[in-house]
């Protein structure tokens, strides 16, 4: 299963309670390590439940092999014994197959997945970080804005911790109640709490801006 959760945003360093909150509300998603990676715009987390891979080495937050990218991820590639043989690496676990994807190609790289999987990438060089998602959204990335940052989990539960203000959001209440309708919008049942849809980016600058909303199969 694993967890991925984060804040972002301009010297998010001070959020670090509310950081180790969050990854207190999901770590039974991960019971077989706790990862953290804590800079000044941006903390990142990961709670790992060891399934194929049980190597110490695929423990995460994990960089690529230049340092310059970073990724907590959750799901599974299933074609990356092929993408071993094409980056040419020897045996190892999907999520430094991804990482070196991506630092090879880029978003580009998305469209040679074939996977579940939902994670945020960081570029340390640029500052930007990605949340990503797979083609189906069938593992979950939601996120809140709030107080100029932006903080992101695979649980809606420590986001609630979070928010200054939960309340309802009726018209997504309304439509699963009266037409059993459920995630067919970016909203969740709670205001200012979305979901990153299936098949979609964000790009969010250092300061907690989201820059770019994409959907990246059209890549």
């Amino acid at each position: 299963m694993c967890g991925v959760y984060g804040i972002i945003g301009k010297e998010a360093k001070k959020f670090k309670k509310n950081f180790d909150l969050m990854g207190d509300q999901i770590s039974h998603r991960g019971p077989d390590f706790s990862g953290k990676y804590v800079s000044n715009n941006l903390l990142l987390g990961h709670k790992r439940l060891s399934i194929l891979d049980l190597s110490k080495k695929s423990n995460q937050p994990i960089s690529s092999f230049s340092n310059r990218y970073l990724i907590s991820f959750n799901g599974e590639i299933y074609n990356y014994l092929e993408l071993i043989k094409e980056l040419g690496l020897k045996k190892t676990g999907d999520t430094r197959v991804l990482v070196q994807i991506l630092e090879k190609y880029q978003l580009k790289g998305l469209s040679k997945l074939r996977g579940m999987f939902a994670f945020a990438f960081h570029d340390k060089s640029k500052g930007s970080t990605y949340l990503v998602r797979d083609r189906f959204g069938i593992k979950p990335l939601y996120y809140l804005k709030q107080s100029n940052h932006l903080y992101f989990s695979s649980e809606i539960k420590p986001l609630l911790k979070i928010s200054s203000s939960i309340n309802p959001e009726e018209k997504i209440i309304h439509d699963y109640l009266n037409f059993s309708l459920i995630d067919h919008t970016n909203k969740t049942f709670f205001k200012d709490i979305y979901q990153l849809e299936p098949g979609s980016y964000l790009k969010i600058d250092q300061c907690g801006n989201i820059l770019k909303k994409f959907k990246w199969y059209n890549l």
